[in-house]
């Protein structure tokens, strides 16, 4: 699942960018989202969190933007690419939420 993932990922982020008419980096699982180094502006992470969120839907995950817990600099998902596919990875099926 986590290359399928990283492979969503991975196409959307060049979409994202190719639309915006920025250069079209490598990316890798340690390549940065935002901040320092980031590839993506803040719009650029919304789009992103959308088609994550149609991706999940028709995968059967629970996807969820914010919460508590991720939203500390320490646990955000959002630091580099393989965050974010961990996180993704992580999120239970649909109907099966806690």
């Amino acid at each position: 699942m986590k290359e399928d993932v990283f492979g969503f990922i991975r196409t959307a982020i060049l979409r994202i960018l190719t639309e915006e008419n920025s250069a079209a980096p490598v990316i890798e699982e340690k390549t940065p989202l935002m901040g320092k180094g980031g590839i993506l502006s803040s719009l650029m992470l919304v789009e992103l969190m959308l088609v994550l969120e149609e991706y999940c839907t028709d995968n059967n995950r629970r996807f969820v933007w914010v919460h508590d817990s991720i939203m500390s600099e320490k646990n955000s998902p959002y630091h580099t690419v393989g965050t974010l596919v961990e996180y993704i990875c992580s999120l239970s099926a649909l109907g099966q939420e806690e």
